[in-house]
Order: C-alpha cells, then structure tokens, then sequence
C-alpha cells in the first residue's frame, strides 16, 4: 500500500493543465496575430504598388501636345489591377482574400486606389478578420 502514497508523479497533471488550456491558445494567438500583422503590411506594400502603375498611365500625346499631365483611368485601372494582383499572387498560402476594390482619378494627375482583405483564422469560431488599405500617387514628367 505504500504506492498510494507515493505522490511524485502528481504534478504532472499541473503541467499538462497548464500547458493545454494557458500556454498553446497563446502561442496560437501569437502566431494568428503576427499573420494579421503581414497581411495589414503586405496588403499596403500591394495597394502602393498598384497605385504607382496606375500613376504611369499619362496620357503621352495630350502631354506632348499641352505640356498638361493627364492620366488615361482606363488604362490607370489596367496597371492598377496587374500589379495588385501579381503582388498578392501567394494569397492562398497565407490564408487571406485580397480585392482591390476602387481605382479613382483625384485630379487630373492624381489616382487614388482602395483595397481590401478577408484573413480567416486558424481557431475555428474567430470570425474572418477584414483589413482595409488605400494610397494616393501623382504623375511627374518633365518636358
């Protein structure tokens, strides 16, 4: 009967207590909230981008003509749209659904660019977190 007082081995059962229920939700978290933080970043770098090629698209012959800077929207949303999406083309492996959503002319040498994104959590029952980007870029030329 002394082996049921033998209380060694009890402490274990602290340990595995607090590592299962303390320890592993945090270091999940820590790692879900340092993934946020690239997607809010990486999401940024990709609306940037987009926004300096959309700037690109001036209007060459108006220019050459007036000496006036005028971006073509229609094709500032094609540079947008290219840039952006080959700048997030590694969405899937991270788990999150970028969008550009909006490409707009401020002024006649100004573009605006919105964009979006979904991250789904690895928890499950975390609701899907949404990141919000934009940037404003100028065209410059010189005669």
């Amino acid at each position: 009967m002394c082996w049921l007082r033998d209380e060694r081995g009890s402490v274990m059962a602290y340990y595995v207590f607090l590592i299962a229920l303390v320890i592993m939700p945090l270091m999940v978290m820590t790692t879900e909230i340092t993934r946020a933080m690239f997607v809010d970043i990486h999401l940024q770098s990709a609306t940037d981008a987009a926004c300096s090629a959309a700037s690109q698209a001036v209007n060459v012959p108006y220019f050459i003509q007036s000496g006036v800077l005028k971006i073509d929207l229609s094709a500032a949303r094609t540079y947008a749209y290219r840039e952006f999406d080959s700048t997030v083309s590694d969405s899937t492996l991270r788990r999150y659904t970028p969008v550009l959503t909006s490409v707009n002319l401020l002024t006649d040498s100004m573009v605006g660019c919105e964009a979006v994104a979904q991250m789904t959590w690895v928890l499950p029952g975390i609701p899907a977190l949404t990141v919000h980007s934009s940037a404003v870029a100028g065209a410059q030329a010189t005669r």
